[in-house]
């Protein structure tokens, strides 16, 4: 299509050609440079609303697992403010690279004889009993996900009892938070398979902050930026 200013100008050109349309041509010269185009603008306006609208189907990205530690952190990809210590309501995407890859785990904490770990990219918490832990001597390591326990369901213990919340845990490491007591089943539903989880946060521990998906009950953790801590090797890669 072409570009209707330049279109207009041209229309200008061949009416001042003719006395009558002298006038005329004059005025439509002077509102095309009042009124300049503006492809800047419009072209940088695209990418935001591009992003906006992937949001909006698929939900917001973190950045590499860190958030702002005393208000809202930006989504990188829109720049809408998520995550907050409100108790607001954040839909979080799901980070394909790690469900279809490789989690890279971390280890974060050892409480209630389990060893608790962190995927540096997207949050994803591991629980293995202490005694079972296959990663227990490993300061990091990769893990693919455990498709067959999506599938038919998360075969699950309990970890610990909180006056309003259960923690359990698969064999494979998934961690959820339930209000339900007595499970021993847990599936993950449709609706945060499609949609992404929304998440709201649940408690702060030390240096890493907790949020639970309050449709499914899945944890993640996300590191609290400080600014004073340095990023791991693969938060530098993954600036890349």
């Amino acid at each position: 299509m072409r570009n209707p200013i330049i279109l207009f100008a041209e229309v200008a050109t061949v009416a001042s050609r003719t006395p009558a349309g002298g006038a005329v041509a004059g005025n439509l010269l002077r509102l095309v440079s009042v009124n300049p185009s503006s492809p800047t603008i419009v072209a940088s306006r695209l990418p935001v609303a591009r992003a906006s609208a992937t949001c909006t189907l698929l939900g917001h990205k973190v950045h590499h697992t860190r958030i702002v530690q005393d208000s809202c952190t930006r989504c990188v990809r829109c720049g809408a403010s998520i995550l907050d210590r409100a108790h607001n309501v954040s839909r979080v995407a799901h980070t394909l690279s790690c469900f279809f890859g490789w989690h890279h785990y971390v280890p974060i904490a050892s409480r209630s004889g389990h060893n608790e770990y962190v995927c540096e990219r997207c949050g994803h918490p591991l629980l293995f009993e202490s005694r079972r832990d296959p990663y227990s001597t490993q300061e990091k390591f990769k893990k693919k996900v455990n498709y067959l326990c999506g599938l038919f369901g998360h075969r699950v213990h309990v970890v610990e009892s909180g006056s309003k919340m259960i923690e359990y845990a698969c064999r494979c490491g998934h961690s959820f938070l339930k209000a339900q007591r007595g499970l021993t089943v847990i599936r993950h539903p449709l609706s945060c398979m499609l949609l992404g989880h929304f998440v709201t946060v649940n408690e702060v521990r030390g240096q890493w902050s907790e949020y639970v998906c309050l449709r499914c009950g899945h944890p993640f953790c996300f590191r609290n930026d400080t600014g004073s801590q340095p990023e791991s090797d693969l938060e530098q890669r993954l600036h890349v």
